[in-house]
């Protein structure tokens, strides 16, 4: 990974670790990205830009992926669950509530899944 895009990925994944004690929440990219939209995370979006694109979790066993910054736009406006991210980028008590929402729903499914 290219010097810029390192740095990237270890302020994104510093982020995490700050916000949810994960090295890499599961779908930080768009966490991370909606925050950006809001004009939050400065700092990640001038290294984004530096970089010229972002980082995402492509493969379990790669881990960290750069990918350009076009390539980036088009995955983040493909992706069906984006507004579901957008409400985790919230800092009010209404963003918070849709997160634990969201985590409580999946935990039920998986429950429901196995039984």
């Amino acid at each position: 990974m290219e010097p810029l895009a390192g740095a990237l990925a270890r302020a994104m994944s510093d982020y995490s670790e700050e916000m949810w004690c994960a090295g890499w929440l599961i779908d930080l990219e768009y966490i991370l990205w909606a925050r950006v939209l809001e004009g939050e995370q400065a700092d990640i979006k001038a290294l984004a830009d530096a970089a010229g694109g972002w980082i995402v979790w492509d493969d379990p066993d790669e881990g960290e992926t750069f990918v350009p910054m076009a390539e980036w736009l088009e995955i983040y406006k493909k992706n069906p669950r984006k507004g579901k991210w957008e409400s985790y980028a919230k800092d009010d008590e209404e963003g918070e509530k849709a997160a634990l929402e969201e985590v409580i729903k999946r935990l039920q499914d998986n429950i429901a899944k196995e039984s």
